[in-house]
C-alpha cells in the first residue's frame, strides 16, 4: 500500500519535482544566514573588547592580572603590534565584508 505522502505527488512531472528541490534548498541556505551574520557579530565585539583591554593595559588603568595572563587571549596581539588602531582598522572591516557577503 502506498504512503499518504507519496499520493500527494503522484501527478508531479520532473520540473516540480525539481522546483521543490530548488525551493528546499534556498529555503535551507536562507535559514542559515542569521545564525552566521550572529557569529560574526560575535567576532566583532571581540575584537573590539580585545582592543579596549589592551588600550587599559597600555595606559596602566587596567587590572595587573591582565598583563600575566598567557599568550593565547586575543588582546596581547594588539599589545605586541606598533600601531594597535591600525590593527583594529584592519579587523573590523574584514568582519564587515564577511557581513555583507552573508546579507547579500
Amino acid at each position: 500500500m502506498e504512503s499518504k505522502l507519496l499520493k500527494l505527488f503522484r501527478y508531479a512531472d520532473i520540473l516540480d519535482v525539481l522546483t521543490m528541490l530548488l525551493g528546499t534548498i534556498f529555503g535551507i541556505m536562507s535559514g542559515t544566514g542569521l545564525p552566521l551574520v550572529v557569529l560574526v557579530y560575535g567576532f566583532v565585539l571581540t575584537e573590539f573588547i580585545d582592543f579596549s583591554i589592551a588600550l587599559q593595559v597600555m595606559t596602566g588603568n587596567a587590572i595587573r592580572d591582565f598583563c600575566n595572563t598567557s599568550d593565547d587571549t586575543g588582546f596581547i596581539d594588539y599589545l605586541k603590534s606598533t600601531d594597535p588602531v591600525d590593527m583594529l582598522e584592519g579587523e573590523v572591516p574584514r568582519y564587515t565584508y564577511y557581513t555583507l557577503g552573508l546579507a547579500v
